[in-house]
């Protein structure tokens, strides 16, 4: 199980991965960073998407949401990409799945 620590720090040294692997064809915006809470907004050609870690509470994930919207959908009701953890996922887990978002999202 992930420790929202462990999260926090990771998703950091993550973001500047995935920020030196795509430059120039990625747009990444740190919104927030708080002990408890980060939130960035990715930007690609295609998508827009936000990446939120944050404490337990009233939403459908335990600590990580992702979620992107298709900017070519003129109907963005509904999100073209995300993911959500849950009490079991590790942080192997949720990485190769933020991988596997952000593999979306550059496609």
């Amino acid at each position: 199980m992930a420790t929202l620590e462990n999260l926090i720090r990771r998703t950091k040294q993550w973001i500047r991965q995935v920020n030196l692997i795509y430059q120039g064809k990625i747009g990444i915006e740190l919104l927030v960073d708080e002990e408890y809470f980060l939130r960035y907004i990715i930007e690609t050609k295609h998508y827009l998407a936000e990446l939120v870690i944050e404490p337990d509470g009233f939403h459908p994930y335990r600590h990580v949401s992702f979620t992107a919207f298709d900017l070519g959908r003129e109907d963005t009701s509904s999100y073209a990409y995300c993911y959500y953890d849950n009490e079991e996922s590790t942080e192997d887990e949720i990485f190769n799945c933020l991988d596997e978002a952000i593999s979306y999202i550059m496609s």
